[in-house]
Order: C-alpha cells, then structure tokens, then sequence
C-alpha cells in the first residue's frame, strides 16, 4: 500500500498538491569533489539566507557547516558556509554564497541538550552530529533530527544513478512514511509546551523523543537488550538507532541491510564498540510504542494519535 501511495505522489500528483505536501511536512565520509560531481549549483537565487533548527531535545552551541554534496556517492563535498552557531532552542540562521541553490548537506558537530527520557545533560563530541540533504530550492528552513538523518542515509546508500535524484525519492518517500517531511517540518522541544504547533510538528517532536525514550527503556528496563550500553553517550546510541532503521527495521544493520551498526559502549581502554542487537526485525513498532509512551507522560503532545506498531519507514530509490 505505502508503494501505491508513493508511487501515484510521484506519477499523478503535479504543481500544488505535491509541492503543498512535501514543503509542508518535503556514513559522514567527507570527500574533495571535482567541480563536474558537485551536487549542488550556483546559479541565480532570489535569497542566500537559511536557518533551521537542530533538535534531539534543543541542541545548543553546536556548530553547522554547510557542505555541496558529492553527486556520485553522496558524500560532503566543497565546504560553503558555516559554521553557524545554534541558540538556547536548538536554533541557528546564516548566509549561503549568492547563487547557491539545489541540493546542500547540512552538518552539526558539537553542542549539548538536556535528554527528554533521562532529564541529563548529554555532551556531544566536537566531530559528532548529524547530516541532512537538504533542498534549497522546496525550502530554507533545514531540520537537524534523527529522522532527516535517516533520510540521508537511505538516499545516499539507494543511488541509482545520482545523489540529487536520491534525495528526491528518499524525502518523498519519508514525507508518505511519516506524514510529516521530516527535513523541512518544524519542530519544537519534546520537552516543551508545544506553543502552536499543529499535528504534523507534534508528531515529529514525539517520534524524536521516541529515541530517548526507546534507550532507556531498552538500557534500565525490563527487556533491556540494550543493557551493554547503559554508559555510552546518549547522542551517540540514537544516532546509531537512525543509521540502523534507515533501512526499515530496527535489525542491527544500517541502510545497506548488511552492514552492523557499531556503537562505543563507553567501557575500558579504548570505549570498546560493540554491534546494536536488533530490536525489530521486523520493522519500527518498538520505537513507535515508545513515542506513545512518552506523548502519555506530555501535556503538551497530547492530542497525538498513538503510532504503535503502524510506523514504518520504507524507502526505495527508483531513479
């Protein structure tokens, strides 16, 4: 059904139906590209602002680079503005090259937020954070999440015959899954009151905490099959949870379906890392019955509908 619906978005819908729902809801190996594999363009654009938001729980002080992409593998390419520094609410805004439009990748590296399930402040490693393929030519408002970074992992492991197209495929394909685009919706702290928001930035704010809140379960609860890494930095596990469902499943592996995810276990000489056992072979019902748990325990997502076992985040790269 999910292919169905996916494929009449690409194939049927046109002009303001599509670009309605996508603008409203549409490994970091770094390379030298040559100027004929860069993804992105400089051409002629009305604006060269951009800001965005970095949230697994507000992200402060954490520094943003803005890279074009390696057209042929996905990879960050020419670095072309940054860094941007993010504020008290995982906030951050700056100014691009005049002329840069398309297809971007947008890095953070650093900073520090208070963990939704924990309450504990996490530190994040100066060389550590997320990346998002972004389109500056749907929008200039850019999302740092879990979920944009699982977008980008799918779209760079998928291509077919260029990363730009990937992109295409993976937000469209995210922006179905989810119902939300998780690259360019809005999102506020968990945490918080949640002041204006509508359903779809609710209910990417719940499927953020989701992280948080499936770490702990699996780390101090009853199942814990995640017990191994009760001291490894917070950051750091969810960012190994969005390299492992990128491919659908909570299975241990990353986009490719193959290959382990790994994650230092904070432990001994060295932060020995171990593989993530899998949670879901299956599928993402674990992380969505997380998100629930946590909307129960939030005045101010209620009103989210439960997830449950219905998530899924099926992507497949047709160009």
């Amino acid at each position: 059904m999910i292919r169905y619906i996916v494929t009449r978005l690409r194939n049927a819908l046109t002009g303001i139906t599509l670009v309605t729902l996508l603008s409203g809801c549409l490994s970091d190996g770094s390379s030298t590209a040559s100027s004929g594999q860069l993804g992105g363009v400089v051409g002629s654009s009305s604006t060269n602002l951009v800001s965005g938001v970095l949230m697994k729980g507000p992200v402060r002080q954490a520094e943003i680079d803005i890279y074009l992409p390696n057209n042929l593998n996905g990879n960050l390419g020419a670095h072309i503005a940054g860094p941007f520094l993010t504020d008290a609410n995982g906030r951050w805004s700056g100014s691009l090259p005049l002329g840069v439009k398309g297809i971007v990748l947008v890095k953070s590296s650093g900073g520090h937020y208070i963990d939704e399930a924990t309450g504990k402040t996490v530190s994040i490693g100066s060389n550590v954070g997320f990346i998002t393929a972004a389109d500056l030519d749907a929008s200039r408002l850019v999302v740092l999440s879990p979920w944009s970074y699982a977008t980008y992992l799918a779209a760079k492991t998928g291509i077919v015959s260029d990363f730009n197209t990937a992109v295409g495929d993976a937000i469209v394909d995210a922006t179905v899954n989810l119902g939300f685009n998780p690259v360019t919706t809005d999102v506020q702290d968990p945490s918080g009151p949640q002041s204006g928001a509508n359903p779809q930035q609710k209910k990417y704010a719940a499927l953020i905490a989701a992280f948080a809140q499936l770490e702990e379960e699996q780390i101090n609860g009853t199942r814990a099959n995640l017990a191994k890494f009760s001291n490894s930095n917070r950051f750091e596990l969810a960012l190994a949870l969005a390299e492992d469902l990128s491919n659908g499943k909570l299975d241990g592996l990353s986009a490719d379906s193959s290959t382990p995810v790994f994650v230092s276990t904070g432990q001994g000489a060295g932060n020995t890392s171990q593989s993530l056992p899998y949670l879901n072979l299956s599928g993402l019902g674990m992380l969505g019955l997380a998100a629930d748990s946590f909307v129960s325990t939030h005045d101010g997502l209620r009103g989210v509908p439960a997830i449950g076992t219905s998530l899924t985040f099926d992507i497949q790269i047709n160009n």
